[in-house]
């Protein structure tokens, strides 16, 4: 599992995450653990309870600068089902996960094939501000390997 952002004195750690709470680095990686647990299984029950009510997932694609944007755990998990049924051969590999108060950094690889045809590989990097022990966005950023699709 990946690093922590916080570089100062790791003997005054203890004390500035008892006073942050929902903000250590342990409490960051239970509420992300909690998190990709849901989202993977596409439970929007057990989803809810790690997401703010105002919820958003900005995708790696779509209109605007943004991606597209959905938002709550039950659209959520209406696109992880989708994706479910409609990608392939699925892999994630390589996950680093980083933890600074208010937010976590996850970097990974996915490969696989789309709802085209297409196959993709990927470096991601999701960031993921959080807000009152709950995860407020999931704002997901991927890097292609423009080459590699081209076949070239």
């Amino acid at each position: 599992m990946g690093g922590n952002f916080d570089m100062q004195d790791p003997a005054s750690a203890a004390g500035r995450e008892e006073a942050a709470g929902g903000d250590s680095p342990a409490a960051l990686a239970d509420l992300l653990t909690r998190f990709g647990k849901a989202y993977f299984k596409a439970d929007a029950v057990q989803l809810a309870l790690c997401v703010t009510a105002d919820f958003e997932w900005r995708q790696h694609e779509g209109p605007g600068v943004q991606g597209a944007v959905i938002r709550g755990a039950e659209a959520v998990c209406a696109e992880v089902l989708r994706r479910k049924a409609q990608w392939r051969e699925v892999r994630y590999s390589d996950f680093e996960n980083h933890f600074a108060p208010g937010l976590i950094v996850s970097t990974f690889e996915v490969a696989g094939i789309d709802e085209s045809g297409a196959e993709f590989r990927v470096r991601a990097v999701d960031l993921y501000p959080v807000r009152e022990g709950r995860i407020a966005r999931k704002d997901s950023f991927w890097k292609y390997d423009r080459a590699a699709l081209r076949g070239a």
